[in-house]
């Protein structure tokens, strides 16, 4: 039995007070990192999102001083943002506007301007097709179908790589074929959400 003043005693209590003391100390530096590194973050989101929003309005602008082509690469280059978004807010955690629902209840606006962009760039602005296409984006936005989150990023590699592919046409590749690409991959998600779109798909390369 070792006495109240025995100081081997009185060493291992300050020994630790001082692991204790430094424990505290690493917790709470990792916790300021953590906070700092998730409001950094968070601060990107904001400027894409921002970004995002400043893209469609000038796309607007353009629509209206029928500059059409511009606004069209403006909705492609916004349709790409847009899923980098979702996938940055679901990995923190970030409440989605939409809730936590399984999927979309009818078509998601993105995608059907997509579908508009690319139509618009490949008829070179042909009225009564873009008409007709805008007619039947319409009919898929307020039906009440499911259509899988697109968290193109965030799942298989092929879905990654479809995606990187429509950023590295966008910036190097010639104008009709980044369209025809868009094109190509929005209405594979809307004809086939689930088939080759859901959650349990697995297409090996």
């Amino acid at each position: 039995m070792l006495g109240t003043g025995d100081p081997n005693l009185h060493s291992s209590c300050i020994l630790s007070r001082k692991k204790g003391r430094q424990g505290h100390h690493i917790m709470k530096h990792e916790q300021i990192g953590s906070q700092m590194t998730e409001f950094s973050w968070k601060d990107i989101i904001n400027a894409l999102a921002l970004a995002n929003m400043i893209l469609g309005l000038f796309s607007i602008f353009c629509s209206f001083s029928r500059k059409s082509y511009c606004a069209s690469w403006m909705l492609l280059i916004s349709f790409l943002l847009d899923i980098a978004i979702g996938t940055m807010t679901k990995h923190l955690n970030i409440p989605h506007k939409l809730g936590a629902t399984s999927g979309y209840k009818g078509l998601p606006c993105p995608y059907a301007s997509c579908v508009l962009a690319s139509t618009c760039l490949l008829t070179k602005g042909n009225t009564f097709i873009l008409c007709c296409m805008a007619s039947l984006m319409i009919l898929f936005m307020i039906d009440q179908s499911c259509y899988p989150h697109d968290e193109i990023l965030d799942s298989d590699n092929w879905k990654k790589i479809v995606y990187i592919g429509g950023v590295i046409l966008l910036f190097f590749s010639p104008f009709p074929l980044t369209a025809f690409y868009c094109l190509t991959w929005s209405l594979s998600y809307i004809f086939s959400p689930e088939t080759l779109w859901g959650r349990g798909v697995r297409i090996k390369p």
